[in-house]
């Protein structure tokens, strides 16, 4: 029997070694189903060699569901220090990083595990485990974090029935029988601080999916999986489909995966210190964009003002000595 760590065999059978960078079989930017079916995928050898030896690299049994949600209404609460990021998620080798960075990131005001999230009617979000996040940056702008876990056997049209739900009827939302909002108030509350009545759900949502158990091992093996990227539960899929799998370092065929669309990004075979990283670059993604829409708003506010603002008299000296010139 050949010693399956042993470089020349692995290299031959193989391919290279996971930690060179080569140009994968791609999940192409526009591609019709019948090429995605003919990527080339690794062997279950590579797979077991790569996750073996590569720290990134990982196998979840559960599908993970990180919804950011985008909180309109400046937070007047801030961190009491009693939580850190890196306490509440685990960075791994990155959590240094972190910590140097600290004062420029978003810091957990509350966070809460072991939560009971609904609703229970006729749809159901089957969230076997859930945790939610509230995060404030140092300028006051706030994104709540649900983070669930959902069985690896869904796939992906009904993770992506999920998705839209917990996007477009996200005020529906309850856990522990309460709609979410009023939830997080009464966790602040408890906690003996306050957040504004304005605060709301903004317009921004960032979905980051991370496949588990059957699902990633039909994505590994070359599923598509656009129903995901486009939270669309459609029973069928386009022949021509649209999406963006970058950057191609990351589609590392039959081990790890990178798709995005709008609004919602999957990243396939990665460890969850990979994930929670990607799931932080999320929240300031999200955040940022609450900055943007504010600063464009002042803009357009003073812009506004100044048009409506009469010359006073020197402007109107100056304007006539034009004139007569």
């Amino acid at each position: 029997m050949q010693n399956p760590l042993d470089m020349r065999h692995w290299g031959r059978k193989f391919g290279l070694w996971p930690g060179n960078v080569r140009q994968p079989a791609q999940r192409p930017h526009q591609a019709d189903t019948a090429a995605s079916s003919q990527a080339f995928t690794v062997g279950e050898g590579e797979l077991q060699v790569a996750l073996a030896h590569m720290d990134e690299l990982d196998s979840r049994s559960l599908t993970r569901i990180a919804c950011v949600y985008e909180l309109s209404g400046r937070a007047i609460t801030v961190a009491d220090g009693k939580e850190s990021l890196a306490g509440v998620y685990d960075f791994g080798q990155f959590k240094d990083h972190i910590k140097i960075a600290a004062e420029l990131l978003p810091e957990p005001i509350a966070s809460r595990s072991d939560l009971e999230v609904g609703p229970h009617g006729m749809f159901r979000l089957e969230f076997v485990k859930a945790k939610a996040c509230l995060l404030r940056t140092p300028r006051g702008d706030t994104a709540l974090v649900l983070d669930g876990l959902v069985s690896g056997d869904l796939g992906s049209q009904r993770v992506a029935e999920i998705l839209a739900f917990t996007c477009a009827e996200r005020d529906k939302i309850t856990i522990e029988g309460m709609p979410l909002l009023d939830w997080l108030r009464a966790q602040i509350r408890a906690d003996g601080h306050a957040l504004p009545e304005s605060l709301s759900f903004g317009q921004n949502v960032h979905q980051c999916v991370f496949p588990g158990g059957k699902l990633l091992g039909g994505i590994r093996a070359g599923e598509s999986f656009w129903r995901i990227i486009n939270r669309v539960a459609a029973p069928i899929e386009p022949a021509v489909q649209i999406a963006t799998f970058r950057p191609p370092e990351l589609n590392y065929a039959g081990i790890t995966a990178v798709g995005h669309g709008r609004g919602v990004s999957v990243m396939a075979g990665f460890s969850e210190e990979v994930e929670n990283t990607y799931l932080l670059t999320a929240v300031m993604l999200i955040t940022g964009l609450s900055v943007l829409h504010r600063s464009r708003e002042r803009l357009f506010s003073a812009m506004t003002e100044a048009s409506n603002t009469p010359p006073n008299s020197s402007e109107i000296g100056r304007a006539s000595c034009r004139e007569r010139v």
